[in-house]
């Protein structure tokens, strides 16, 4: 199914809504299968906690708010990781529109590897606050 994110300026009323709805239909399918994953994988122990404190999921959009592709408006659902040293059960409000290849790093960070950066941005950091 392919769903339009930017419509066009003369789509309104009765066309837009449907386009949201349907991304809405869209945005629930996935997560639904990640909140599955995510529960089959906190069924399960391993070592001295669960498969899920041993993982890390990220589940990111492949665009930002604007639909720009930019790493400062990326929306991202870290689930999990809390034996790999993730600081869990907080909510990051990114209301300073920090890249989001902070968090790329830090997750690499995570899962052993001693990154700076990612991509574009080789030297920006890891995301403050992430791993505990």
């Amino acid at each position: 199914m392919a769903i339009a994110f930017e419509l066009p300026a003369a789509c309104s009323g009765a066309a837009r809504a449907l386009e949201v709805a349907e991304l809405i239909k869209f945005d629930r399918f996935w997560s639904s299968h990640v909140a599955y994953l995510a529960k089959r994988l906190a069924d399960i122990r391993e070592g001295s906690g669960t498969m899920l404190d041993n993982t890390i999921l990220l589940w990111g959009v492949e665009s930002g708010t604007n639909h720009n592709h930019s790493p400062r408006d990326m929306q991202y659902l870290v689930i999990g990781g809390k034996n790999l040293g993730v600081n869990v059960g907080q909510y990051v409000d990114n209301t300073t529109a920090q890249s989001s290849n902070k968090l790329l790093t830090s997750v690499m960070n995570a899962l052993g590897h001693a990154a700076t950066g990612i991509g574009i941005e080789p030297k920006r950091g890891p995301l403050p606050g992430f791993l505990a």
